[in-house]
Order: structure tokens, then sequence, then C-alpha cells
């Protein structure tokens, strides 16, 4: 198993793997693992929503997010986004998903109800992660090149 991403969510015992090698995430609960959702074709990172019944994942190698539903272990839409999409962050208000695109240099900005692009902004080369000021205001992207 690859891990490429490990995210403590929803629970303070639950914690969802990213793996690359089977194109799911496994769920795990108090050390056990309890199940496995599918993540789409090499699931590289993933948030959730406020309200803990979706996953979103970016689909590296695809160019794509999966929205997974968790009650029902299923994907129920996938969306393009730009090339080598890395990080996925979750707006503090639910409304946005933020997905960095690595090769294309730019986060994609996705409405979370109708997953049509609001914005796609240029940022540093290979942009990676985002994170919010305290306040929700502000996106910071944090890049592998660059002064970012």
């Amino acid at each position: 198993m690859v891990i490429l991403a490990a995210l403590l969510l929803a629970s303070p015992y639950r914690v969802y793997v990213s793996n690359e090698a089977s194109d799911d995430v496994a769920v795990i609960d108090r050390g056990v693992a309890v199940g496995r959702l599918p993540g789409g074709p090499d699931p590289e990172s993933f948030d959730l929503s406020p309200d803990g019944r979706f996953l979103y994942v970016s689909n590296e190698d695809a160019a794509a997010l999966s929205v997974v539903d968790i009650p029902a272990a299923r994907i129920v839409r996938t969306v393009k986004v730009g090339a080598q999409p890395e990080g996925v962050t979750v707006a503090p208000d639910g409304r946005a998903i933020y997905v960095t695109s690595e090769e294309d240099n730019e986060v994609d900005i996705i409405d979370a109800l109708t997953f049509k692009l609001l914005a796609r902004p240029a940022v540093a080369a290979r942009p990676r992660a985002v994170a919010f000021a305290r306040d929700g205001k502000r996106a910071f992207v944090s890049a592998e090149q660059g002064a970012a």
C-alpha cells in the first residue's frame, strides 16, 4: 500500500488514508481498518465537506476531482480540473473547493453545490496545498518552487 495522504476527520478516532496502488481510500477507526471508499484513479489528496458526507479526492493522473458520497461509499461526481491536481481544501464556509494544479501552476476554485469552476488564479510554480486565514477571507497557497 502506498500512502499518499492521511487525514483525521469527522471523528477524533477516524482517519482516511489514500491508497495509490488500489485507487481507494481506507477508513480507519481507532486503529482498525473498517472499510474502503472508492478514490478514483490515482487518489492524491483529499478533504471532507463540513457536514462529513462527502470526501473530495484529487486524481492526479486523471486531472480530476472525485466527489465521494461517504454513506453510499460511491463516487457521485467527477469534476475536470487542472493538470496534476495535488492539494484539496474545502473553504471554511463549505461553499468552495480549492484544488491545486501542479502542472498548470493554478488553483481551481470549484463551487461546492454546482461543481462549476468559479475561478482559476495563477500561483507560484508547482502549488501543493491551500490553507485559510482564521477569518476564512484569505487563502494561502504553498508551492514547491519559488518563494511561496
